[in-house]
């Protein structure tokens, strides 16, 4: 019987799959945010006003973590709070000090928000 030849398109896509969901299964402390590139896991975090997050740069280069008031999630608004950029591998804190509401988090080395680099952030 001769060998099953798949068809490159669906080796492909099959491959695409498993690589696009390496992200998605990380299991993150609600006081941590996780940047690599170009994404903030979780995605949409809920803490209390006064929390102190855990900012960890598990990429290659640099990021940041900006808190800005929401706006269209691609519209660039005023920052309010952040860590500064930091290098890959490496970890900051960031103190929380907002009053409740949602914000938006974002990177702000130029071109990683658009890359995907947002989310959502409460304070209660």
């Amino acid at each position: 019987m001769a060998p099953r030849v798949l068809p490159a398109a669906l080796v492909l896509t099959s491959a695409l799959a498993v690589a696009g969901c390496g992200g998605q299964h990380r299991a993150v402390a609600t006081d941590t945010i996780v940047m690599d590139e170009y994404e903030f896991v979780p995605e949409s975090l809920t803490v209390e006003s006064g929390a102190t997050l855990t900012v960890l740069n598990e990429g290659d280069i640099a990021h940041n973590l900006t808190v800005e008031r929401p706006r269209g999630t691609l519209e660039r608004s005023r920052k309010l709070i952040g860590t500064g950029t930091f290098l890959g591998k490496s970890k900051r804190r960031l103190k929380l000090d907002l009053p409740p509401g949602r914000y938006t988090m974002i990177c702000s080395v130029p071109g990683h928000r658009r890359l995907g680099m947002h989310g959502a952030l409460t304070v209660r």
